[in-house]
């Protein structure tokens, strides 16, 4: 069967072969912590609650992602959803690191079936568990787009950062650096509580809200200008905001198209 992204006949094919999935979730997120020149710049979000591909039937490889809207009470906030791969844990408590996995080797998408090395443009610490630590330095060593190890990439988080704030690593890569394939090891200068996750995310789709009233204005994935990724079984799906820390409710719909062999 052909890829649904090919044009309008073939992914009106492959729904008529293959449906679609669509999901509808609400999510309530508590206030955050602001980046700032050490930690990314960015002040950036996580939702509280992704999406994880089901188990995938028959001759079905994965999904693309071809709706992605958030409906939301903020006004002036970019959305976005994205691949998550955990690349590793710092405990911030006992300073221990939990290697995680490296970002995908052989990944498709829409322009190569035979897969791609990915290496992550968005690299971000989320706060998985509440910190409390006073200015904490995460120094993160990693490979770089290239496959050169040894790499290293040094923040200072505000003190005691909230649940799911994130922190984007890209502004403080070794100089040339543009993305992280793999984490090799983490480290912490202090802590007496909390967690740190290292997601590289993969970004499927983005929205941008109106400045008045929070209207969304959704660009279509078929449309934007990112890797058009395949969504594979397991994969966890995250939704992120962009310049807001204050609390909100949304609600996130999006659909997904089968991409068959």
């Amino acid at each position: 069967m052909p890829h649904p992204y090919r044009s309008v006949d073939d992914g009106l094919a492959q729904h008529a072969s293959f449906g679609h999935l669509s999901r509808c979730i609400a999510q309530i997120t508590p206030a955050s912590t602001a980046a700032n020149a050490t930690s990314g710049w960015n002040t950036i979000r996580r939702m509280p609650t992704p999406y994880t591909m089901p188990a995938l039937g028959g001759s079905v490889q994965g999904g693309v992602l071809t709706r992605f809207s958030v409906m939301s009470g903020a006004i002036s906030v970019a959305y976005f959803a994205a691949i998550e791969v955990l690349l590793g844990t710092v405990n911030m408590a006992t300073g221990a690191f939990t290697d995680g996995v490296a970002m995908p080797a052989a990944r498709k998408h829409f322009m190569n079936r035979a897969g791609v090395q990915v290496a992550s443009l968005m690299p971000v610490w989320r706060v998985s568990a509440a910190v409390t630590a006073t200015t904490p330095v995460i120094t993160t060593t990693y490979v770089n787009e290239d496959g050169t190890g040894s790499r290293t990439c040094t923040m200072t988080l505000p003190t005691s950062p909230l649940l799911n704030s994130c922190f984007m690593m890209a502004p403080h890569l070794q100089t040339g650096d543009t993305a992280i394939r793999d984490i090799t090891n983490a480290t912490r200068s202090v802590g007496s509580a909390g967690e740190l996750q290292a997601f590289g995310l993969m970004p499927l789709s983005w929205q941008v809200a109106n400045a008045v009233g929070g209207a969304p204005a959704p660009v279509a994935p078929l449309w934007v200008p990112t890797v058009d990724w395949d969504v594979i079984e397991a994969d966890s799906i995250g939704f992120y905001t962009l310049g807001s820390i204050a609390a909100t409710n949304a609600t996130v719909d999006f659909e997904l198209l089968a991409v068959s062999a």
